[in-house]
Parts: C-alpha cells; sequence; structure tokens
C-alpha cells in the first residue's frame, strides 16, 4: 500500500515538472498559431487600401473648373474624377468593413485619413457634377449664326451628358434623359446612349 502511494506521489510529481519545463520552453503550438492567425486577419487588405489616396482628385477636380475649359471637357473630366473618387472610396470602406483591425494596424492612421479624404471629396465631386448636369439639361440646345441663318444646334455632346447622368445614376435619371430625347427630336438629331458603364469613367 505504501508503495503504491509513492508510486502516485512520484508520478504527481513528473506531471507538474513536466509541465513547468514544457511552459519554460515558450508557448505552445496553439498559442502561436492563434496569434499568427490574429496578426494575418488584423493585416487582411492592408495590401489593398494602404497605398490608395485622393489627393490626386484634388488637383485634377481644380483644374476641371479652370475658365478656360470647354464645356464638354470640363463633363469629362468631372465625369472621370466622380468615377475614380467613388471606385476609391468605396474600395476602401468595403475593406475596412470587412476587417475593422485595419484601422489598427501600423498603416492604419493613414489609411484612416485616406478614408476621409476620398469620402470629402467624393461627396464634393458628386454635388458639382450634378449641379453641371442639370444646368445643362436645362439648357441642351442653343442658337447658332449659319451663314444668314439662325440655327438651333446642340449645346455639346449628348453622349457626353448621358455618360455623366449613367456615372451619377440619380433617382430622376430618366427624367433628365428624358430631356435630351426631346432635344434631339428638336434639332432632328439622332439618339445617342451612353458610351461608358454606369459609374465608370476613363480616369482611376
Amino acid at each position: 500500500m505504501r508503495s503504491l502511494v509513492a508510486l502516485a506521489a512520484v508520478s504527481s510529481a513528473a506531471l507538474i515538472a513536466n509541465g513547468c519545463v514544457h511552459s519554460a520552453y515558450g508557448r505552445s503550438g496553439d498559442e502561436r498559431l492563434e496569434e499568427e492567425t490574429s496578426g494575418k486577419t488584423s493585416s487582411e487588405g492592408a495590401a489593398d487600401v494602404g497605398t490608395l489616396r485622393c489627393n490626386d482628385l484634388q488637383t485634377r477636380w481644380r483644374d476641371a473648373k479652370g475658365e478656360d475649359k470647354a464645356e464638354g471637357d470640363r463633363l469629362v473630366a468631372l465625369t472621370d474624377i466622380f468615377a475614380a473618387a467613388k471606385e476609391r472610396s468605396t474600395k476602401i470602406d468595403d475593406a475596412v468593413a470587412k476587417n475593422p483591425d485595419l484601422l489598427y494596424t501600423a498603416d492604419g492612421e493613414a489609411i484612416k485619413a485616406a478614408q476621409d479624404e476620398c469620402r470629402s471629396i467624393f461627396a464634393d465631386v458628386r454635388s458639382d457634377l450634378d449641379r453641371y448636369v442639370r444646368e445643362i439639361t436645362d439648357m441642351l440646345v442653343i442658337r447658332d449664326i449659319q451663314g444668314n441663318k439662325t440655327v438651333e444646334v446642340a449645346r455639346l455632346d449628348f453622349t457626353l451628358v448621358r455618360n455623366a447622368i449613367a456615372a451619377l445614376d440619380p433617382d430622376d435619371k430618366d427624367v433628365l434623359n428624358g430631356k435630351i430625347d426631346n432635344a434631339e427630336k428638336k434639332i432632328g438629331a439622332p439618339k445617342t446612349t451612353p458610351t461608358a458603364k454606369p459609374g465608370k469613367g476613363k480616369g482611376k
């Protein structure tokens, strides 16, 4: 009986010793795996949005509003800037929504600053483009002197206006496009259609 008690005591001491020795070697495999997985999760998506910025769009937007810009060129520029701002802002927002820990990584402050900047420019350019499109659609046809005659002509290429409307995708887009339809009929011009996908411009 004494032998059994002694054996049990030795076994318990061995188990305790083994436990101590094991911890002395550092973290367990499970602990290391959990830490590595957590690190990967916190930085997931950082490579996709870590370098995204919108400060260049601010410069392009300022140039687009220059007084020397022709109406068609200004409309194309605003449409492209709007599409680029929308794409970048959406990409950052989606990445942060999927992984909020992005804002707490080494690049977190830069990502948050870029997110705020892109959101701000997106909202400002959208407002500017929307106002400009409505200004144009309120007077799509102008009078022009050709020879000895005064004729009614398109104020600018209607396709550019349709592209801007498609990019903006406002609730009253059908009304705006209807104004273009009426203007085309008025001057006997062929019906135009958007050449760019909604929300997409040439510039990125």
